[in-house]
């Protein structure tokens, strides 16, 4: 997945909704683990800036 970063507000309701624990949130922003994000799409579906995007492999 991947996080449009003059989009995301941080609002962090993406990482609340993660149901692997991959994405984290700091003041610099959003990380996402790689090695853990499956692409679900379920952050994407509650971002309500439309600032993620999943990414097909």
């Amino acid at each position: 997945m991947r996080v449009n970063d003059e989009l995301c507000g941080v609002c962090s309701g993406c990482a609340s909704v993660c149901p692997r624990g991959a994405i984290s949130v700091s003041e610099r922003g959003l990380t996402v683990d790689s090695n853990l994000c499956n692409n679900c799409g379920v952050c994407a579906s509650v971002c309500p800036v439309g600032a993620i995007t999943v990414e097909t492999k």
